[in-house]
């Protein structure tokens, strides 16, 4: 805290400018060399995050790598896909095959005959208890209490049997539509009708106009069949009840869109261009922790300045341990390539890595496996490696994190020292101020005495 005294008087110095100048002349290096300290600190903590930000988005690459499923990756290509499409998970395996669809299953759909007093959607049926079988299933019973054409939908709709009602207005009147829910010959509807009050639960009036039996009475008519889809695979014919079919060719699902002419052919081969994408990321992340690194700890010769972590051991030994087993040969890997280089990516002069895509392609379709092994073998796969040197490296014990809390620790002693420079200031300042006063008095002296005498002169002249 700065002193103000009245001083100056006698020898008329600005005593409190001077104590001023000379104070600030003793705090402005000491200020100078901490602020100096804190930026080079500050930049230091922000470098080392970036590192650690690039060494976790590396990090985050190696998830799918050191799964072998990664590399195993099969897809399925439809040279037709009018007809179908399909996919693979982790069953499948490589083959081809021609496929033809024949037909597509479809859903009964069944409508009642046109009426045409039935003009609004609250035109009444009748009511009473329906029973609906879907196939070969226990018939379910659906008791109608409001015989208007919504409330026999709604009745239906409701009971939730696998069953759904729907109304159409057809010219002037409204009809209703019943249709299974699931597609497949085997999943056709009967329904009987009973209690729909005129004592006749088969004829074409009140609700007993919804009755339908393939085999006996037929008061409402089939607009769509319940039908199988059928498709004919390498001359072999084979029906499903679905459009969705999973158990003809394993590992393999085919979702069929629409009848065909002529055979289309499906191949299920590895998809190189997903690992291929998968790798590519690897690369580039690497390389962009790479350039983060050198950023950080490159010499210019031209400014004659070094990067904010240049010589810093701790970065210099996490890069060592990532570019180490980078470059290694994996001891269990199977098959004839054991490092990266072998599949296609390869150690540059400045450091970053390259992949060559066609000497991957040409190693996933020799050996897949083997490729797959560079990575994921064992202990000694390089994503395997990786990953767990980088948990040490990014660990809140690790060496990052002790190096930032060091770091940190001498940013916030810069706030004691300034503290402390703060108490020897005041002290200083204090110090001058006695001296500077004490002088200030002397010289005050001085002067009156010399006034005294220079009057005393002049007395003695005039007489």
């Amino acid at each position: 805290m700065a002193i103000s005294l009245s001083t100056g008087l006698g020898s008329g110095i600005d005593v409190q400018s001077m104590v001023s100048q000379l104070v600030s002349a003793e705090r402005t290096p000491a200020t100078q060399r901490l602020d100096a300290l804190k930026t080079k600190l500050t930049t230091q903590i922000s470098s080392l995050g970036s590192i650690k930000s690039a060494l976790s988005g590396f990090q985050s690459t190696l998830a799918d790598l050191k799964k072998t499923s990664t590399f195993q990756n099969l897809k399925a290509t439809v040279a037709d896909e009018k007809q179908f499409t399909a996919t693979t998970d982790s069953d499948s395996t490589a083959g081809s095959y021609n496929i033809l669809v024949n037909n597509l299953a479809q859903a009964q759909r069944l409508v009642t005959a046109a009426d045409p007093t039935l003009t609004s959607t609250t035109s009444q049926i009748g009511t009473g208890t329906l029973s609906i079988q879907v196939g070969s299933a226990e018939a379910q019973s659906v008791t109608v209490t409001d015989g208007s054409l919504t409330g026999v939908r709604d009745a239906i709709n409701n009971a939730k049997i696998g069953v759904t009602a729907n109304l159409v207005k057809d010219g002037s009147s409204y009809r209703l539509v019943v249709g299974a829910n699931d597609t497949g010959a085997a999943n056709g509807l009967t329904i009987t009708v009973s209690g729909d009050g005129d004592d006749n639960n088969s004829d074409n009036s009140g609700l007993s106009r919804l009755t339908y039996n393939s085999a006996g009475t037929k008061n409402m008519t089939e607009t769509a069949a319940a039908k199988d889809s059928q498709i004919v695979v390498d001359g072999l014919t084979l029906n499903s009840a679905s459009n969705t079919i999973k158990d003809v060719i394993p590992g393999v699902t085919l979702s069929l869109k629409a009848k065909g002419d002529t055979a289309t052919s499906l191949a299920v081969a590895q998809d190189a261009s997903g690992v291929t994408t998968k790798l590519e990321a690897f690369v580039k992340s690497y390389n962009d922790l790479m350039s983060n690194v050198k950023s950080a700890t490159a010499y210019n010769p031209t400014t004659k300045t070094g990067g904010t972590l240049i010589g810093d051991s701790v970065v210099r030994s996490t890069v060592s341990q990532v570019r180490d087993v980078v470059s290694s040969s994996v001891a269990e890997a199977t098959g004839d390539y054991k490092m990266l280089a072998d599949i296609g990516i390869s150690m540059q002069r400045d450091g970053t890595l390259a992949l060559d895509a066609t000497k991957l392609k040409t190693a996933l379709a020799a050996n897949t496996d083997g490729v797959a092994s560079v990575f994921t073998a064992g202990t000694t796969g390089i994503a395997q490696r990786l990953d767990s040197a980088l948990t040490k490296i990014l660990g809140s014990d690790g060496p990052l994190a002790s190096r930032t809390d060091s770091l940190n620790r001498q940013v916030k002693d810069i706030g004691n020292q300034r503290n402390t420079l703060d108490l020897r200031m005041a002290a200083l300042e204090k110090i001058y101020f006695t001296k500077f006063s004490a002088m200030d008095q002397l010289v005050s002296g001085l002067n009156n005495t010399s006034s005294y005498l220079a009057s005393q002169l002049s007395g003695l002249s005039s007489s």
